[in-house]
């Protein structure tokens, strides 16, 4: 009896955990601005819009974002789960058409993106809704000094067999290069590659369950927060989403913001 009230106890705190949204807050310096005396960021990964989410949640972290004021906004994948239906259905992306940023919205796919099945249409709706999806792409945005690169999921290039890193084979070292990629699995490989100043992850959940932090742990070169590998700063977010139970121990959903600041200025 003891047992099952203490798992009960366990799981009632897991639910109550995985509302507790918070603000991670990082501040970078960078002299490649150009005449920007700074930056204001804001990366969401593993949203997991689907079956147990309704256009509430979507409201209410659009809400959050625009009450942050980005410049600019990033969606690391994992922005639906794998039930694209219900995401239409219930209109989940709309609220998304709503976000102020006047840099832009951008994102990559995730694995789950993927897992939907039918990745054509998940692309479609989400770029219908207000995000721009780079797969393998890259964009500079105006005058800021800023290239974005958007890779492939780690996933989808097994199965495609293809290369996604190529993409970042011309960029220019005096750009402000940003890359996103949803699994943080390629960080060595991309820190090795000069030039790139800061690639952002999610995926990982800080494991959403403990003790699976230490899981994550052992196999990711980070595994959530910001890690320095030689040039390169890689922020690996822990998701706002759930997967799989609406439930964490050990993490908080989170909203992470990133300060970068021209060093010249």
């Amino acid at each position: 009896m003891v047992l099952i009230c203490c798992l009960l106890a366990i799981n009632i705190y897991g639910i109550y955990n995985a509302q507790r949204q918070v603000v991670t807050e990082y501040v970078l310096f960078s002299d490649k601005l150009g005449q920007l005396k700074e930056i204001k960021i804001v990366m969401v990964s593993d949203i997991h819009l689907g079956k147990v989410t309704e256009q509430e949640f979507s409201r209410q972290l659009v809400a959050k974002i625009n009450s942050l004021q980005p410049d600019l906004v990033l969606l690391v994948g994992d922005i639906i789960d794998s039930d694209l239906e219900s995401v239409q259905r219930k209109e989940q992306l709309l609220p998304f058409k709503n976000i102020k940023a006047q840099l832009g919205i951008y994102g990559v796919m995730g694995n789950h993106e993927y897992i939907s099945g039918n990745s054509k249409a998940v692309l479609q709706l989400l770029q219908a809704n207000n995000i721009q999806i780079l797969i393998d792409e890259k964009i500079r945005l105006n005058e800021t000094g800023i290239v974005l690169f958007g890779l492939d999921d780690e996933s989808r290039e097994k199965f495609k067999n293809k290369n996604s890193i190529i993409v970042l084979d011309k960029l220019n070292v005096s750009d402000y290069n940003i890359v996103m990629d949803h699994q943080p699995k390629r960080i060595k490989r991309i820190s090795e590659i000069v030039g790139v100043d800061l690639l952002l992850s999610g995926h990982t959940h800080r494991g959403q369950y403990f003790p699976n932090n230490y899981i994550t742990q052992s196999i990711y070169l980070n595994d959530w927060g910001l890690k320095e590998i030689n040039k390169l700063t890689s922020i690996v977010s822990c998701g706002y989403g759930n997967w799989s139970a609406p439930l964490r121990l050990g993490s908080k959903p989170e909203i992470v913001v990133m300060k970068i600041i021209n060093s010249t200025k």
